[in-house]
């Protein structure tokens, strides 16, 4: 199986699919559909993601949202600050981007969704 995107709405007869949702296809299937405009393919950490209809954690013991870690921004500059790396950090903050984008675009899809482009310092008293 392999993870993809849906960056438009798609339906048929058995499905339907919205802007920003993540599903997993198998890799032929995937091949159709990913074509930066319609679908994209996206890497995930750890492998395929179970969906569940249930709202909320997930099981005994899964995290809350106030104590899961907010993901790290990647630098603005110099080694690690390229486009991949800041396309992999909109995906981990909920942010859908376009597979082709620039890290410049990234930037303003992020700063439209109110997500940190720099590292929050936890001590802040503006947090």
């Amino acid at each position: 199986m392999v993870a993809v995107r849906i960056l438009t709405s798609i339906s048929g007869l058995e499905f339907s699919w919205h802007p920003g949702e993540e599903i997993d296809l198998p890799e032929a299937e995937a091949a159709k559909w990913c074509d930066n405009v319609r679908a994209c393919y996206v890497e995930r950490l750890g492998g395929p993601v179970e969906t569940t209809s249930q709202p909320g954690p997930q099981g005994p013991g899964g995290p809350d949202r106030e104590t899961t870690e907010r993901p790290v921004p990647p630098p603005r500059g110099g080694p690690g600050s390229g486009d991949k790396a800041w396309r992999a950090y909109a995906a981990a903050a909920g942010v859908v981007v376009p597979a082709e984008a620039k890290r410049e675009q990234v930037w303003q899809l992020l700063e439209a969704a109110g997500v940190p482009l720099d590292e929050v310092d936890p001590d802040s008293p503006d947090e």
